[in-house]
């Protein structure tokens, strides 16, 4: 368990630097850019105060339970600050069960994959809720065609009532905007990440569900069929998927036992399925960008998003679909050729071999170095894999900050600012 308590470790170092309060320009601006709010105690809840307080500005919604839940939620993080301080980390005790938990007296951070190379930490929450009333906005048939792509998506029940969960400030309101009146606000976990704090947020509405999931995707493809980009667009707040390298339009498939209506609303959009990496991909997603940004525009927080704003660039990208070709940038590592990779937290290096007993042999000589299968065409390859920080403790960094300025995405200029 010591790799796991190294891991808490760092994320809590992250999770705790001191920051800016910050400004409600780069709260707007910082939600458009990659829509979840990460910070330390202090900055994380008093993004989601000036996000929340700029609604009920602007919007006429009365936000007071809502902030007054922020601030009994900075209590309990207090108590996270204090376990991850000083030498509580040696007096931890490991219980196990169905996922892991580091406890201090009766305080608990639970590790899930605890056994995994970015195991997820959080602490659950409890008794943490409050009303608020969300005022209509939209009429009847606007409020039902969204309705029916969110429950498409993220949308689920709590208690047969309409529900949704997320970490994204913006979703909060881009969803009650489409089921107005009465709603619950949960604050259930905060998560302890690479990028800091973050909060889960379940949301439950006074609304009965009314379709299952299987009858929501039918309505989203009936729907584009007549014409009507709104179901699809409220299913691509849910799960579009934003790749600035590939610039297409994604939507990642959440439920696979419904392959023949997926196979279908791909079809539809001219797209096709990738049913083992569970999306669809409109290549020429341009004019599909366009089109859903006009059904979209009476959703007045989604453009708070990064996913509106991935839309927005797509549209205006005349290369849009032409997936960027990027050739490999390799290094020595330890007498090895390794391939640089990049992922959404960091970057890494890799060397496939067809051989266990090779992969094994070659991570043994390297520090910090792990093995994995991947299976490519049908045969099982054994990847070694070789963290960020053995890269630079061996005299990478120069080589890995050659290989981010040629990646033009916003994970690739976040860690190389990192790195400068």
């Amino acid at each position: 368990m010591d790799y796991l308590l190294e891991k808490l470790r760092e994320k809590c170092k992250i999770a705790f630097r001191d920051e800016q309060v910050p400004s409600l320009e780069a709260v707007l601006e910082e939600s458009r850019r990659r829509g979840v709010f990460y910070g330390s105690p202090l900055s994380l809840i008093e993004k989601w105060r000036l996000f929340v307080q700029y609604v009920a500005h602007v919007h006429g919604v009365d936000v007071h339970g809502f902030v007054e839940l922020l601030g009994r939620t900075r209590e309990v993080i207090n108590n996270l600050v204090d376990m991850c301080n000083g030498d509580v980390f040696e007096r931890f005790k490991i219980v196990r069960g169905k996922n892991f938990k580091i406890c201090h007296k009766e305080f608990c951070i639970e590790a899930h994959k605890p056994d995994g190379v970015h195991p997820i930490f959080y602490v659950k929450l409890s008794d943490l809720s409050t009303s608020i009333y969300f005022p209509s906005k939209l009429p009847r048939e606007d409020l039902e065609m969204y309705q029916i792509g969110w429950r498409a998506s993220d949308e689920t029940t709590l208690g047969k009532k309409a529900a949704i969960g997320t970490s994204q400030a913006w979703q909060v309101f881009s969803w009650l905007y489409t089921r107005p009146g009465e709603a619950t606000v949960y604050i259930r976990r905060v998560n302890i990440t690479s990028h800091g704090l973050s909060l889960n947020v379940y949301v439950k509405s006074s609304w009965r569900e009314q379709w299952t999931k299987e009858e929501a995707l039918l309505e989203v493809l009936r729907a584009y069929m007549a014409g009507d980009l709104r179901p699809l667009f409220t299913w691509w707040l849910g799960d579009g998927i934003v790749d600035w390298n590939m610039r297409v339009v994604q939507f990642a498939i959440g439920i696979v036992k419904f392959r023949g209506i997926v196979a279908e609303i791909a079809k539809a959009l001219g797209g096709r399925v990738k049913f083992g990496r569970n999306r669809i991909i409109v290549s020429r997603g341009r004019e599909l960008a366009k089109r859903l940004l006009v059904a979209g525009r009476p959703l007045v927080f989604a453009e708070f998003s990064h996913k509106w704003h991935y839309l927005v660039k797509l549209s205006e990208d005349r290369k849009a679909g032409a997936r960027r070709i990027i050739s490999p940038v390799y290094v020595d590592v330890n007498g090895v050729e390794m391939v640089l990779q990049l992922d959404k937290r960091t970057v890494h290096a890799t060397k496939h071999f067809k051989d266990l007993g090779e992969a094994m042999r070659i991570a043994a000589t390297i520090p910090g170095a792990t093995v994995y299968r991947h299976r490519i065409g049908g045969r099982i390859h054994y990847v070694v894999n070789v963290p960020l920080r053995t890269l630079i403790a061996l005299g990478k960094r120069e080589a890995i900050i050659e290989f981010l300025k040629g990646r033009n995405s916003p994970d690739a200029q976040r860690i190389l600012s990192r790195l400068m």
